[in-house]
């Protein structure tokens, strides 16, 4: 057992090792340069017996040409410019599957023209801590034989490539000229949201013979968030109905004035509507009084309660920031209620958060490993009267959930279930509600077209649909 428990312990030490190796590689010899140092692998093996194989013919070949390439590279690194200039225009965020664009800018002061260079960018490492390997889920992970689910080094490459969140392709410079300021555009496509970290740049020459590169760092930190992706969701997914709520913003929205009038102080009043000109004339605090005004309230809750890291949980967080981005409307309220180590909810819309701020907490959102899923439903029912209807994305389905759902709809408040699981439908507890809908892994985006299409045939808005259903 203590054995055992050793090498669980040091399994992420030497796939660490193993991964700085093939980052030193993969930095220091291009692909051609890889497949040099594989064939010198191979024909090493081969050639130890030099009488019955022309291995060790091949294997000293390739070993000129890597030597040779190696000693070009070591005196270019003598020779690489130290009053090399560069500055990086990142985006403010980009997102998950779309294009970024971004650019360099280049300089140098020294007296002859640069050819031959390339940029390469240096992430920040994306080795998984150890909570995050043990409590990860690797999707398809059951697939595997034991010997592989024991080891973990498919989870570990699984995370280390979601923990990348985007791979930068090298950047071919073109000849830099001295004392002249270049500006030259490079492009990625984020695959996984979150802050990407950029620690540097690594200034590049290639030997002749394409095998290896001569280095030079040059720190230049930047960070770019990256948002979830969002989705063509169908429009108003539930009724839509006006409540009153309390606004205390300068710009007239709803129905009504805002501002009627000035009052005295009354313990509670927040200091954002103390009149501080009508204090200081009277030496009493006066408040500005507000009418009431009404507004469509749509409130999104996100359950991630101990809900395993995986494509169900980065589709969850998908479907509520398409919710996010598609229901947003001037005259909308847009409450997002999640877990982050606590109950938290933050409101969009006339006088509150941008949209924005929404989709960068979702950027940011990992699964709770805290049982708050009775906080979360407080944290909603405490605010049912001011809503006009609710959009639950789950991933799991069980009894708890069940009875909380049914406490809602007695109090009347529309609500609508969006389930992301992996099981199939015959698996979950039957029967289902009619206003549960079922996404599966992978084909939420298949899934909300289809939804589109069927509500465009029928010729009725998906709204009256899920009124018609949950009063049937």
């Amino acid at each position: 057992m203590k054995l055992r428990s050793l090498l669980r312990r040091r399994r992420l030490h030497n796939f660490g090792l193993v991964w700085r190796w093939q980052a030193w590689l993969s930095l220091r010899f291009t692909r051609s340069g890889q497949f040099m140092l594989a064939l010198l692998l191979a024909s090493g093996i081969l050639g130890l017996n030099t009488r019955q194989a022309l291995g060790y013919q091949i294997f000293g070949f390739i070993a000129a040409a890597l030597l040779l390439a190696m000693l070009i590279t070591m005196r270019w690194l003598q020779r690489l410019p130290h009053n090399f200039k560069i500055s990086r225009n990142l985006p403010p965020h980009a997102s998950v599957g779309a294009r970024a664009q971004y650019y360099f800018q280049l300089s140098h002061a020294g007296k002859q023209v640069l050819h031959g260079y390339s940029l390469l960018e240096c992430p920040h490492d994306p080795r998984p801590s150890r909570a995050q390997f043990e409590h990860a889920i690797e999707p398809g992970a059951e697939q595997r034989n034991r010997f592989d689910r024991a080891v973990g080094y498919y989870r570990w490459a699984w995370l280390l490539h979601m923990n990348r969140i985007a791979h930068i392709a090298e950047l071919p410079l073109p000849a830099l000229v001295p004392g002249h300021v270049l500006q030259i555009g490079h492009s990625f496509t984020p695959f996984a949201r979150g802050n990407l970290v950029l620690s540097g740049v690594w200034l590049a020459r290639t030997d002749p013979l394409g095998l290896c590169r001569a280095l030079q760092f040059i720190e230049l930190p930047s960070t770019m968030l990256v948002l979830p992706s969002t989705w063509p969701t169908p429009p108003a997914p539930l009724p839509v109905a006006r409540h009153a709520q309390h606004q205390f913003a300068a710009s007239v929205s709803g129905d009504g004035e805002e501002f009627v009038g000035l009052r005295a102080y009354r313990p509670g009043d927040s200091l954002r509507i103390v009149h501080w000109k009508s204090f200081a004339r009277l030496g009493s605090p006066v408040v500005k009084e507000y009418q009431t005004e009404y507004f469509t309230r749509y409130a999104i809750l996100l359950d991630t309660v101990q809900a395993p890291a995986g494509q169900a949980f980065e589709d969850a967080i998908a479907l509520a920031a398409s919710l996010v981005a598609n229901l947003h409307r001037p005259d909308y309220l847009l409450d997002l209620l999640y877990i982050d180590n606590d109950c938290q909810s933050a409101t969009c819309g006339h006088g509150q958060l941008q949209v924005e701020a929404l989709l960068h907490i979702l950027a940011g959102l990992q699964a709770s490993r805290h049982a708050l899923l009775r906080q979360l439903q407080s944290l909603l029912l405490a605010r049912h009267d001011e809503l006009s209807a609710c959009v639950c994305v789950m991933l799991q389905w069980d009894e708890a959930r069940a009875q909380f759902v049914r406490q809602v709809q007695e109090l009347g408040l529309p609500l609508q279930v969006w389930l992301v699981c992996a099981k199939p439908h015959s698996d979950l507890p039957q029967p289902l509600p009619s206003w549960l809908r079922l996404f599966h892994p992978g084909q939420c985006a298949q899934q909300l077209l289809t939804l589109q299409d069927d509500a465009s045939a029928s010729g009725m808005p998906l709204s009256n649909q899920t009124q018609a259903t949950s009063q049937a």
